[in-house]
């Protein structure tokens, strides 16, 4: 056996012989019903879709089971027909826009499902009184093919460009106005991937780096761009990450919210209908809605005041061990990696050397970061397949590799949380 798999045996083992802890997420459906809007394409339709005989996910009956009275806007819909437009750099046209007041009225008083061609889906027989609650929105898979960066900033200001910078832009302008409506709920998906081959070719910038972008920009909605928000009524559900590969989550797991992306994963569409159609298909769609709808009760209930938002430095780990680390040091935060790396043949002695190239400077939350001292030891949170565990990292210089940042686990510290 060798030290990897050693290590993901002692956890097994930990795991097989320990009962696991139930942390506070409350995924309870609401106690009335609550309604909601889907502002969507074709995408978002075969989402909502009743089984059919072409792409369907259910995500309309999972609502209606959960007390969501679900209604929903489409091609053409709306003042000017601004239901057409849905792309990233549309957004400010809807909430911030000259015209945005008059659009977003709309929105809260839409009450039709506004199927069109995409597969009808059940909702609740009877329409709770009063506006939509809660706003979904989403962009389609063509907005997954950004230009720039991965670590691109923020533009000044929105534009009209598809780009990092951009797309950061637009959702910082859109942050402002649900500031201003902490009587509504706004839940962002992120726009699903694209095959390879219906990305379009572009000497400039390859595929594979645009789709990139795209999931360096849905990585920073998720952890930076409600950073120093101090609201409940924003989400994000990254449907990107979990349409990209089937150890790819975002979902309650064991009572707290998991955000994986597995090593092994790509940034084209694990789930298209064909190689050339990038819509998901029945089967990406269905598993979409199980890791969707828990955590949009989630989402409600830390929004209502039901359950604090579970904010954790706890990191996810795959079996390559790979430790994506936050820490704050004398004010300022910090991420990089740290990958497994076998250095003694002592049965005990692990350890783990720092990617520096990963190394760069962030905003996070302070609760998401691990504090550091001067002597550079990192208490670390993991949580391995749902379960979760507490272990120190002591700055280990290594001799036979002098330019190397190593850590050494204390393995007396080990435990289960």
């Amino acid at each position: 056996m060798n030290r990897k798999n050693f290590i993901l045996a002692v956890i097994l083992m930990i795991v097989a012989l320990i009962p696991g802890v139930i942390f506070g997420a409350d995924t309870t459906p609401p106690a009335s019903p609550v309604k909601l809007v889907f502002i969507h394409h074709s995408t978002g339709g075969h989402w909502l879709a009743d089984p059919n005989d072409y792409i369907y996910g259910g995500l309309g009956t999972a609502l209606m089971n959960n007390n969501y009275y679900v209604s929903a806007t489409n091609y053409e819909w709306g003042p000017n027909g601004i239901g057409s437009r849905t792309d990233i750099p549309n957004w400010t046209e809807w909430f911030t826009g000259e015209n945005s007041g008059t659009i977003m009225n709309a929105v809260y008083s839409e009450t039709a499902q506004n199927i069109g061609d995409f597969g009808a889906w059940s909702r609740l027989p009877t329409a709770p009184g009063g506006e939509n609650t809660i706003v979904m929105f989403k962009s389609c898979f063509p907005n997954s093919n950004l230009y720039g960066n991965p670590d691109d900033p923020a533009a000044s200001e929105p534009n009209d460009s598809y780009s990092v910078s951009n797309a950061k832009a637009v959702y910082n302008k859109i942050l402002t106005y649900f500031q201003t409506r902490q009587d509504k709920l706004f839940i962002v998906i992120t726009a699903p991937p694209q095959t390879e081959n219906e990305s379009p070719d572009d000497p400039d910038l390859s595929k594979a780096r645009r789709a990139a972008n795209a999931r360096a920009f849905n990585n920073w909605l998720m952890n930076n761009w409600l950073s120093a928000y101090p609201y409940k009524n924003v989400a994000v559900f990254d449907y990107f990450n979990v349409m990209t590969h089937p150890d790819n989550h975002h979902r309650i797991s064991s009572g707290t919210v998991e955000h994986v992306t597995s090593s092994n994963s790509g940034n084209f569409a694990y789930y298209p209908f064909n190689e050339w159609d990038s819509h998901p298909n029945s089967e990406g769609q269905q598993k979409a809605v199980a890791e969707f709808v828990p955590l949009l009760n989630y989402f409600y209930n830390s929004w209502k005041g039901g359950a604090s938002p579970v904010i954790t430095n706890c990191i996810e780990v795959g079996d390559d061990l790979k430790l994506n680390i936050f820490a704050q040091y004398q004010g300022s935060q910090y991420g990089f990696v740290l990958n497994y790396a076998q250095v003694s043949e002592e049965l005990w002695d692990f350890y783990w050397k720092a990617d520096i190239s990963t190394f760069a400077q962030i905003q996070r939350d302070p609760a998401a970061c691990i504090s550091v001292s001067d002597d550079l030891r990192l208490n670390v949170c993991i949580q391995h397949h749902g379960t979760t565990f507490e272990f120190t990292l002591d700055y280990t210089p290594v001799p036979a590799d002098a330019s190397g940042f190593y850590w050494k686990m204390d393995t007396a510290t080990f435990r289960q949380r």
